[in-house]
């Protein structure tokens, strides 16, 4: 069975467990079926985290947003992830404001998700469930495909 079980995030915004996956896999019992099941995000998309900066930081009709640069070239909405974002490097002096991360692609879709807190140019971000299927559906469009470090 492909497609992978859901990660957490997922899981929780369908508000449903694995164990409801297992009992309904588990009627399938019946037709005596050997059944092989594909993990998918639920076991690796917290195996690697993204590290990238804010460029830009612009309010434009209202709302803020925070240029950074990785956007959906590496972050495939294919892959129905909904990332976690955790600043990690600069200063959080002010008010926490809403921001929508965007990516530096100048595509409309090019949004990978919302952040709340004080973000600046420079600001280093982590993305903290990038592990399943990103790096290897990237696309090198503008550009290369970041470097992979394991510690």
């Amino acid at each position: 069975m492909g497609g992978g079980f859901p990660d957490k995030i997922q899981l929780k915004n369908l508000n449903v467990s694995l164990e409801d996956y297992f009992k309904l896999i588990s009627e399938f019992k019946k037709f005596k079926l050997k059944i092989i099941l594909e993990p998918g995000r639920c076991l690796v998309s917290d195996s690697f985290d993204l590290i990238t900066k804010v460029n830009v930081v612009k309010n434009k009709n209202s709302e803020n947003y925070a240029i950074i640069d990785v956007g959906i070239n590496l972050l495939s909405k294919i892959s129905m992830s909904q990332y976690k974002f955790e600043k990690i490097e600069g200063k959080s002096e002010g008010e926490k404001k809403h921001y929508i991360l965007a990516g530096p692609l100048l595509f409309g879709n090019d949004v990978l998700g919302k952040f709340i807190g004080i973000l600046k140019e420079g600001d280093i971000i982590k993305i903290t469930n990038v592990g399943a299927y990103c790096y290897n559906l990237a696309w090198e469009i503008s550009y290369k495909k970041p470097r992979v470090f394991i510690e």
